[in-house]
């Protein structure tokens, strides 16, 4: 084929090619911006710059359907007006005539395959601080519309309740600082939860005459949004657990007053704390370069790493209490712990330490006696005392290395000289180094906590660190395959379409578009699928799963293969004709 042909056929097919692709991406543009016009309240000059960043995920997802239309119309038009006969009585080749659309699949794929891999991801993260700059709007319009709101605060997810909700003006020197003020207040503070469908039970209740929100916006793309929290005039009410009929409140929730307390607060500020990104941790989200890198290492990982941090506090928790009960059941039956400047000695009464909800408790003698010692034989201002009961609490603090013992003593009897002074409830704290074995746990891979058959952790908690585990590494090969695949199917679509141009002779706009839709929308569809069945991992039992990579992989792929067959049928037939 000459230089002259090739350039023709080129030309259009690219002209057509672009003109297709911007009518479709402008289309799918414009229906993205229904949900964040519709919920996030966004102005003119955001809505423009939410647009900005939509069109080159939404371009890029219209050049397989663009590419196919293109070469359906171009390649039709030439059948259509005898030019594809007249080229082949000059003795130029099937392949030759199909070499236009082979460039322009080329084209199309590699460049369809750098904006998954680097543009895309970067484009929606942008779309996302936009919508989060209108969250202090966002939050007054939802409390106006439902009266509620929920707030991820520390890993709790809590819910607020407000009569209205209005958007503070802050002063001009607090820069990327946004307020909401709510009157008439209720805060459900609820457990944290180990997975997303848990129901949320409230820990504890605030009520509050008024509360306001601050948002900071970060200074980095990297960053959390922060939640602040500030309450004025309220109240705290526990939600005291449900007990059988005729069994007692376990000891921490048992009080000489009323078993509910209300415990009047002047302020009571939340936070800050981060708000997660919803997109950021998405492997669709991810360019190539953070994929790979997470894919080597999964504690880099919001949800692994939040699972893994958890999994390291509460085996440090478990060990020093387990080494605790040893020195309470054996030889002296006592402890020594020494902050440095502190040291205090406890001694054990001769019933055997017991467990309860992972917290470790002592029990000597009786109320009127007490039997465990606490001796405090360095420090200042002294401290020795007698309990009935003492419940030990151990609270890791891995960044600074320090573990925070917190025993609380019941039926307590402080001894100061020759006088007793009797307390119902007594808490001590006292702060001292992490053992070096327990500090180096932070540091094992987050795999070998799965191979480490001396661990603390239960079954259910290495089981929801295989899931993590498991259901991250599926996001990661799916996205990976969806990429390629998506990116290859350009090529192999523009191969059916100029085959169905030629057999069918579709010259014009209405046919081409009917006819090319369907492959297209059958690769999009299928990749789709492979991508939702490799990530949706049901759970069999508690701990237990099945992995269904092995399924989505071929699903993502199949859509190609399909078409291509299709496309080898069509190109065999006209070889033949």
């Amino acid at each position: 084929m000459g230089k002259t042909l090739f350039g023709y056929i080129f030309r259009d097919l690219l002209k057509i090619f672009l003109l297709a692709s911007m009518a479709i991406a402008g289309i799918m543009s414009f229906a993205g911006l229904l949900r964040p016009l519709t919920q996030h309240n966004l102005d003119g000059s955001q809505v423009l710059e939410l647009l900005g960043y939509f069109m080159p995920a939404m371009t890029n997802y219209s050049w397989p359907v663009a590419a196919l239309f293109a070469t359906t119309f171009v390649y039709g038009r030439l059948s259509a007006d005898n030019e594809l006969t007249a080229c082949r009585a000059a003795g130029i080749g099937w392949f030759a005539l199909f070499s236009p659309a082979i460039l322009l699949g080329l084209i199309v794929a590699l460049t369809s395959l750098i904006f998954l891999w680097f543009i895309v991801p970067w484009a929606f993260l942008r779309a996302e601080v936009v919508i989060k700059s209108n969250l202090a709007q966002l939050v007054a319009s939802q409390i106006e519309q439902s009266q509620q709101v929920g707030l991820d605060l520390g890993g709790r997810r809590n819910v607020i309740w407000a009569r209205s909700a209005d958007v503070m003006q802050l002063p001009a020197d607090q820069v990327g600082v946004q307020a909401v003020r709510l009157n008439d207040v209720v805060i459900a503070d609820n457990r944290p939860t180990t997975r997303p469908n848990d129901p949320l039970v409230p820990e504890s209740f605030y009520t509050a005459s008024s509360a306001i929100i601050f948002i900071t916006q970060p200074t980095d793309q990297e960053q959390d949004v922060q939640i602040k929290v500030a309450m004025e005039n309220g109240a705290k009410i526990p939600n005291l657990p449900e007990t059988q009929d005729g069994e007692e409140l376990p000891p921490e929730f048992r009080s000489s007053g009323s078993p509910l307390i209300r415990a009047s607060i002047s302020t009571q500020v939340f936070g800050p704390y981060s708000l997660p990104s919803g997109v950021k941790e998405l492997a669709r989200f991810m360019d190539v370069r953070k994929l790979l890198q997470l894919q080597a290492k999964p504690e880099l990982g919001r949800r692994v790493s939040k699972l893994k941090d958890e999994l390291v506090r509460f085996e440090q928790q478990t060990r020093f209490q387990r080494y605790l009960e040893r020195q309470f059941t054996t030889g002296p039956r006592s402890v020594a712990l020494d902050s440095g400047s502190e040291t205090l000695v406890i001694t054990a009464g001769k019933q055997r330490p017991h467990w309860r909800e992972h917290r470790l408790f002592i029990v000597g003698g009786t109320p009127e006696s007490p039997g465990v010692r606490f001796e405090q034989i360095k420090g200042f201002d002294l401290f020795n005392a007698r309990a009935r009961l003492v419940r030990f609490e151990v609270m890791p603090d891995g960044d600074r290395g320090m573990l925070t013992i917190s025993m609380d003593l019941e039926d307590a009897v402080i001894e100061t000289g020759t006088t007793q002074i009797a307390h119902r409830n007594l808490n001590r704290r006292i702060t001292i180094p992490m053992p070096p074995e327990l500090k180096n746990l932070d540091q094992t891979p987050v795999r070998q906590y799965l191979q480490d058959r001396g661990a603390s952790l239960t079954d259910e908690q290495k089981g929801r660190l295989n899931y993590e585990l498991v259901r991250q590494n599926n996001g990661i090969e799916s996205e990976l395959h969806s990429r390629v695949a998506f990116a290859i199917s350009s090529l192999v679509l523009v191969v059916v379409g100029a085959s169905l141009g030629m057999q069918f002779k579709s010259g014009n706009f209405i046919t081409a578009f009917a006819v090319s839709v369907i492959p297209a929308l059958l690769c999009i569809a299928l990749i789709v699928t492979g991508q939702h069945v490799s990530q949706n991992i049901p759970r069999v039992l508690p701990g237990s799963f099945v992995n269904p990579l092995a399924i989505g992989i071929p699903i993502i792929w199949s859509g190609n293969v399909m078409v291509a067959a299709v496309g080898s049928v069509l190109f065999w037939k006209l070889r033949r004709t």
